[in-house]
This record gives structure tokens, C-alpha cells and sequence, in this order.
């Protein structure tokens, strides 16, 4: 899923140091609040489906949804944009350390994030605010 969504003016790298890649994307990009949005769904899946005991249902259709959903993440983004996700989401990196890691950049890190809203359904232009951030 493409979109025609300029890039922001992004802060110089070393500015970005020490910030959460998601955190500034967020706040900086046009699509910030879908992109939390759908960096939250995600989150609750992996939290649900990895842990269903801890959690405050064991209902099998609840669970089973959650691992469908990230089934789906892991088939629609394929395994390595499906990890930078982890990496960007669950386990919160840097710039630093996203570049460390991946070798990507603040751009990699924003398409990988709107496809993942693409995958929540949280990109579609005439979609009701409402309904955007409506639980799945």
C-alpha cells in the first residue's frame, strides 16, 4: 500500500540520537496519530497472543484473533519489515540503534509503519476518525 504523503522535514540525525524512532514519527509525520494507532494495536496482539494467562481473558476467540492479526502483520509485510516492526514497536529503538541493527533509517522506519497501519486498516482516506481508532 502506497501512499502520496510527503515526508516531514525531518530533524537532523544527530538530533535524534536518543529518541524513539515511533515517538518522533508520531509526532512529526502527517499520519503520526494512525501510525501510534496501528503501533498500539500491533502491540496489544503480540502482548495477547504471547501471553494469553496474564491477561484478563481466556476467551479462545479473542486469542485466536490476535494471532490471526499477527499472522496476517507477518504475511502482509513479509518477515524482515514484520521485525523492524517488533523492533520499532515492542522493543522501542533509537535511531542509532535502528541503524546499528538494520542499517535502515528514519524513511525505512516510516514505511514500515504505514503498511502496518495499512494492515489495521487506519490508512484509508475517507475512513471516520471514529472508526480509525476503533478496537479491531
Amino acid at each position: 500500500m502506497s501512499l502520496e504523503v510527503p515526508l516531514p522535514d525531518m530533524a537532523p540525525a544527530a538530533c535524534l540520537v536518543r529518541v524513539r524512532v515511533l515517538a518522533h514519527l508520531a509526532s512529526t509525520d502527517p499520519l503520526g496519530i494512525r501510525l501510534r494507532a496501528a503501533a498500539g494495536r500491533f502491540e496489544a496482539d503480540y502482548h495477547l497472543a504471547a501471553s494469553p494467562g496474564r491477561l484478563r481473558t481466556n476467551d479462545p476467540k479473542v486469542l485466536s484473533a490476535a494471532r490471526n492479526r499477527l499472522l496476517t502483520v507477518e504475511r502482509v509485510l513479509g518477515p524482515d519489515m514484520a521485525g523492524m516492526a517488533e523492533m520499532l514497536v515492542l522493543d522501542r529503538f533509537t535511531l542509532s540503534a535502528l541503524r546499528q541493527r538494520t542499517g535502515a533509517g528514519l524513511e525505512d522506519a516510516r514505511g514500515v509503519l504505514v503498511e502496518l497501519a495499512g494492515v489495521y486498516r487506519l490508512t484509508g482516506w475517507g475512513q471516520d476518525v471514529g472508526r480509525a481508532f476503533a478496537s479491531s
